[in-house]
C-alpha cells in the first residue's frame, strides 16, 4: 500500500511538472490592448515613439512621470520651478483623459504660465471637455480600406497623407471653439483631429488619434513622420511623459511567463516547488494517529457551596448556620491554639486571648453571645451577621490581620473609585463648557449640564456608601442589623 501512495504521488509530481514546462514554453502571445506604456513593445504600446523622443527633441531633457500631475508639479522642487517658468512640454497619451480637478487645476495653472500639454486622448471627461470647448464623435466605415490623416498648411508635411489600419484613428472633434482653437491637422474627410487651444501664455494640443503614436502604426510606412510633424508644433526644451495615468499595463496571457518574469515571484515560485517536494519526500508517510486531548474533570466544589448556600437562604435557618459557626470555631481553638473548650471561664478566655492576640473584652463578649445563641431555639439575621463578624475578627487577629483596617481599606477604593470617576466626568463637562464657548454650539451645553450633574451624583453616591459602610460596622459591633447597601 506504501508503494502504491508513493508512486501515485510521484506520477502526480511528473505530470504537473511536465504541465507546468508545457506552458512556460509555449510561444509569448501578442498582446493588442493599448497600453500606450513607455516600456511596451507590443503593436499598442508606445516604447518607440518614447525612444524617438530624443530625435525630435534634441538636446533635451526627456523625465517620465509615474506620479499625478499636483505630485509632478506642485510638490517636487525642480518641478515647481517649471511650473512657475512654464518651459516644459507635458505629454499625455492614453485612451481616456480623465484627471481629477485638482490634478487639471495644476494643469491648467501650468499651461497659463506658459507651459504647453499635449494631449492625445479617444475620450474626455466633462470637466476636461467643457473647460477646452470641445465635443469628440466617430464615424464608422464599413470597409477594409485604410483610414487616412493629414497635416494642415503651412506644415512642410501638408502635402502628405498618412494612413492607418482600418478602424483605429476613426474619432474627431463635432464641436470646437472655431474663433479661439486652430486647427492642425484632419481626417480623410476634413474634420479636426488635432487643435492648438490656447491657455494664457502656454497652449493645450489636443488630439482624438492616439492609436497614430503606436508602435503598430509607429513602423507602418512613413507614418512616423506624421507623428514627428505633430511633435513639431511642440517647442524644443524640456519633455515630461506622462506614465501615471495608462490605463493599461504589458499583459501576458501566459500566467507562468508573468511569474518567471519578476524575480521575486520567481523565487517565491521555486521555493514553494521545493517545499512541497521536501514535504513529499520527508512528510508524505504514515503518521501515528494524534492522541486526543482528554480533558480534566471540572471542579465543582463552588457550585456545590452556592447551591448549599442557596438552599440555607431559602430555608433562613440562622440558628442552624449559627450552631455550624459555633462547631467550626470550637474545632479551630482545639486543633490550631490546642486549647480545651470544655468550659469556658477567665482563664480559658485569657488564654485565648494571648494566643490569637485579641482584645480580651471582645473575646468575652463573642462567648457571651454564643451562650446567648445556645440558648435560644430563633435567632435573627442581625444576631447571626453579629456572631458571625465577631469569630472573623478573632481568626483574624490570629492570623495577624486587622478585619476593620481591611474592610475600611476597602469601602476606601471603592469611595476612591467613585470619586475618580466623578472628577473625570467634571473634567468631560469642563470640556464640553469650554467648547460650547469657543463654538456656541447648543448641544455641546446640554452635554455639559448632563456631564456635570452626572460627575455630582457620582461623588455624592460614594460619599454615601462609604457612610453606610461606617455605619454599618457599628452596627455589627453592636448586635444590629445592617444599611442595606445602594448600587450606582
Amino acid at each position: 500500500m506504501k508503494k502504491q501512495n508513493s508512486v501515485f504521488i510521484l506520477l502526480i509530481v511528473v505530470i504537473l511538472m511536465i504541465l507546468m514546462f508545457a506552458e512556460y514554453a509555449q510561444p509569448k502571445r501578442i498582446n493588442w490592448n493599448p497600453t500606450y506604456a513607455s516600456s511596451d513593445q507590443n503593436p499598442y504600446g508606445a516604447y518607440i515613439l518614447h525612444q524617438e523622443l530624443a530625435e525630435v527633441f534634441p538636446a533635451q531633457k526627456i523625465e517620465t512621470k509615474e506620479r499625478t500631475i499636483y505630485e509632478s508639479l506642485k510638490r517636487d522642487f525642480k518641478a515647481r520651478t517649471h511650473l512657475a517658468q512654464g518651459d516644459v512640454n507635458y505629454l499625455f497619451i492614453n485612451r481616456l483623459f480623465d484627471p481629477n480637478p485638482t490634478d487639471f487645476r495644476i494643469l491648467k495653472k501650468f499651461v497659463n504660465n506658459g507651459g504647453e500639454a499635449f494631449i492625445s486622448a479617444r475620450l474626455f471627461n466633462k470637466a476636461v471637455a467643457d473647460e477646452l470647448e470641445i465635443k469628440t464623435s466617430y464615424f464608422f466605415l464599413n470597409t477594409k480600406d485604410s483610414v487616412s490623416l493629414r497635416l494642415t498648411p503651412p506644415h512642410p508635411f501638408a502635402n502628405q497623407t498618412y494612413y492607418f489600419k482600418p478602424g483605429t484613428v476613426t474619432e474627431y472633434f463635432e464641436k470646437y471653439n472655431k474663433t479661439k482653437s486652430k486647427v492642425l491637422a484632419v481626417n480623410s474627410r476634413n474634420q479636426p483631429i488635432l487643435i492648438k487651444y490656447p491657455h494664457g501664455d502656454g497652449h493645450f494640443y489636443i488630439n482624438t488619434t492616439p492609436l497614430a503614436f503606436a508602435n503598430y502604426h509607429m513602423v507602418f510606412n512613413n507614418n512616423a513622420h506624421f507623428v514627428a510633424g505633430i511633435l513639431s508644433y511642440l517647442p524644443r526644451q524640456t519633455v515630461f511623459w506622462d506614465e501615471y495615468y495608462k490605463e493599461g499595463r504589458i499583459h501576458d496571457n501566459n500566467r507562468l511567463r508573468f511569474v518567471f518574469s519578476r524575480e521575486s515571484l520567481r523565487w517565491a515560485f521555486w521555493l514553494t516547488a521545493v517545499g512541497l517536494l521536501l514535504f513529499i519526500i520527508f512528510d508524505g508517510r504514515r503518521k501515528q494517529r494524534v492522541i486526543p486531548i482528554i480533558k480534566p474533570l471540572p471542579n465543582t466544589t463552588l457550585e456545590f457551596t452556592k447551591t448549599v448556600g442557596q438552599l440555607y437562604y431559602q430555608r433562613r435557618n440562622h440558628k442552624n448556620i449559627a450552631e455550624k459557626r459555633i462547631t467550626h470555631f470550637m474545632e479551630f481553638v482545639r486543633t490550631h491554639l490546642y486549647l480545651s473548650t470544655a468550659q469556658f471561664d477567665d482563664d480559658f478566655l485569657n488564654k485565648l486571648a494571648a494566643k490569637t492576640n485579641g482584645d480580651r473584652h471582645e473575646i468575652a463578649t463573642l462567648f457571651k453571645q454564643i451562650k446567648q445563641v445556645k440558648a435560644k431555639s430563633v435567632i435573627s439575621d442581625a444576631q447571626l451577621l453579629h456572631l458571625s463578624s465577631h469569630i472573623d475578627r478573632v481568626k483574624a487577629a490570629y492570623e495577624g490581620k486587622d478585619l476593620n483596617k481591611v474592610e475600611e481599606t476597602k469601602a476606601s477604593k471603592q469611595f476612591n473609585n467613585h470619586i475618580i470617576f466623578g472628577v473625570f466626568w467634571l473634567l468631560m463637562g469642563s470640556a464640553a463648557a469650554l467648547s460650547y464657548v469657543m463654538t456656541s454650539d447648543g448641544d455641546m451645553l446640554y452635554l455639559f449640564l448632563g456631564v456635570v450633574i452626572l460627575g455630582i451624583l457620582q461623588i455624592a453616591f460614594g460619599t454615601s456608601q462609604q457612610a453606610k459602610e461606617r455605619s454599618n460596622r457599628i452596627r455589627l459591633s453592636k448586635g444590629k442589623k445592617p444599611l442595606k447597601q445602594n448600587s450606582l
